[in-house]
């Protein structure tokens, strides 16, 4: 009887596992984007996979549209992420292809990821992602995704080629500007003045002075 329950446990565990990573990517995955499968590792070959952007609508606050290349993918989690500091944002569009879904990845409550629904091979699979309206960042963004295989064989790291955006939300600090204007000197005649009196005056009160001095000693003598 015990080997009876202990066996529906463990059938019960080993679905549930089987269940859980077969919808999708769990919420432990999006610090680094890597899968949470036991006793595994991610590849360490080239990915057959890639990421593909089209970027003809983006115009700093546009959409991207992103797709997979490299044929039939079983389980997925892709995100965009700033070079800055790897942290995720945008959204996702909320129609999606047939086996994919939003999520598992949340940034203010809102879905920043989109993953698979279920471990079936799934092709062309497309995704509108749009940049926050209300977000000033300024600078490169680029896809990052991780790619299954099946349960013991993923890639992780796969990224794309990047986007740049120049937000028209932040302006530029004004220039300060000198305005120069012309200094003129304006030179001012000053009015003349007889030098020559002020000298013949000097020289009559010293003589005057030295003839004083003369008689005085005289007088003494």
């Amino acid at each position: 009887m015990n080997l009876v329950w202990l066996s529906l446990i463990v059938t019960a565990v080993c679905f549930t596992y089987v269940t859980c990573h077969g919808r999708g990517a769990t919420a432990a995955a999006c610090a680094n984007l890597a899968p949470k499968h036991a006793s595994t590792r991610p590849q360490t070959t080239t990915s057959p996979y890639g990421i593909q952007i089209d970027d003809t609508d983006w115009n700093d606050f546009g959409k991207v549209s992103v797709s997979f290349t490299g044929g039939p993918v079983n389980g997925f989690l892709l995100q965009a992420r700033k070079k800055t500091d790897d942290a995720g944002i945008g959204m996702f569009g909320s129609s999606l292809p047939n086996g994919a879904q939003l999520g598992p990845c949340k940034l203010d409550g809102a879905d920043i990821s989109v993953t698979h629904t279920n471990p079936d091979a799934k092709s062309n699979l497309t995704f509108s992602w749009t940049f926050p309206e209300d977000n000033a960042y300024n600078g490169e963004i680029y896809f990052q995704a991780a790619f299954a295989k099946d349960h013991d064989t993923y890639w992780t790291n796969v990224v794309s080629s990047p986007i740049v955006r120049v937000s028209n939300l932040t302006t530029a600090a004004p220039v300060e500007t000198t305005t120069h204007k012309e200094l003129v000197t304006t030179t001012q005649k000053l009015p003349e003045t007889s030098t020559s009196a002020g000298c013949l005056a000097t020289v009559s009160t010293f003589l005057m002075i030295i003839m004083a001095v003369t008689l005085q000693a005289i007088a003494q003598s």
